[in-house]
């Protein structure tokens, strides 16, 4: 059986290098992945980070901006699954990967009392033996 992935993400906003390079390397190394969000929209990456002069100056290279791309495809044939359904838990994932993001839609996942509750009730889990983790990244 596959590992499992959850990225949980907000619905806009997260930095897409930070969302699909690590997408890449996780399906590479043979994760099934899974996409959550509040409402189970797909999400989307800050638009800034991927064309004009701020992802010229500070945004995504043109590798990952085709690593964004290729995940873009996957994501059409995929449905995310929503952190609010209350039959939604974490419990079936190895990994929960939360990427970071400058734009202020991120705090989507930040502020919401349901993740909270989610990564409190997941996190204790991954106390070694056990094959869990948590994982997050800023590239600041």
């Amino acid at each position: 059986m596959a590992p499992k992935a959850a990225f949980l993400m907000a619905n806009y906003g997260h930095d897409p290098t930070e969302t699909a390079v690590p997408y890449t390397e996780f399906k590479k190394a043979g994760f099934e992945i899974d996409f959550i969000t509040e409402a189970g929209n797909m999400p989307k990456c800050d638009a800034k980070m991927l064309t004009g002069m701020t992802q010229k100056l500070l945004g995504a290279t043109k590798e990952a901006v085709d690593q964004y791309n290729a995940m873009k495809e996957d994501m059409k044939t995929m449905k995310a699954k929503s952190w609010t359904d209350d039959e939604f838990s974490l419990d079936p994932y190895d990994l929960i990967f939360l990427p970071g993001g400058h734009e202020k839609g991120v705090v989507q996942v930040i502020n919401s009392p349901v993740t909270h509750r989610l990564m409190v009730d997941y996190f204790p889990k991954t106390r070694k033996p056990s094959n869990k983790t948590v994982a997050a990244i800023c590239r600041q």
